[in-house]
This record gives structure tokens, C-alpha cells and sequence, in this order.
């Protein structure tokens, strides 16, 4: 992990945390993930749907791993009803 202080790399906006760019990268995200949290910043929320159509290359395998990825690292919060065990959508990480 990098030596960055939580307040200077990530900004509070509208009751979540908006994770910068380099951040990001800092992270070693893949550029689909960094396109996709920049989406859903705008719009939310994203379903593994959403971003397969995002990104039409990829497999639902490769879907799954990217969103998964990004909630192990705390960028996304997993939604969904119980007992379903695959999420109806992710969300940013709250405050």
C-alpha cells in the first residue's frame, strides 16, 4: 500500500467518497475499473449487466472478478437481496 493520508486522496461528495484518479491507479486498478468508478460517480450505482455493457469485450467472468476486485479493496459496497448470493448492484463505499 501507498503512504497517502485518507483526506488528501479521497474527497467527500454527496454522502460518499469520491476516490481521485491516481488514487486509483495507486491501486493497481485496471483502466475498465477506473472508466467504471468514474461512472459510477455520476450515476450511482452499476449492476455486472451494466458493466459488461460498458465493456462488451470482456467475459461475465472477467465482469464478476473486476467488481469483486474493487469491493475487496473498499471502493464498492455489494447490494442485493437476501438470500440471493450474486448482488443486484454495487455502490460506492459510503462515509
Amino acid at each position: 500500500m501507498n503512504s497517502y493520508n485518507m483526506p488528501t486522496l479521497c474527497q467527500p461528495y454527496a454522502n460518499f467518497i469520491y476516490f481521485g484518479k491516481q488514487y486509483l491507479e495507486d491501486l493497481d486498478l485496471n483502466k475498465r475499473q477506473i472508466i467504471a468508478m468514474e461512472s459510477i460517480k455520476k450515476i450511482g450505482k452499476i449492476t455486472n449487466k451494466g458493466y459488461r455493457e460498458m465493456f462488451p469485450e470482456i467475459s461475465d467472468e472477467t465482469a464478476r472478478l473486476d467488481l469483486s476486485t474493487m469491493v475487496r479493496k473498499k471502493l464498492l459496497n455489494k447490494r442485493g437481496e437476501y438470500p440471493r448470493f450474486i448482488p443486484d448492484y454495487y455502490k460506492y463505499s459510503s462515509l
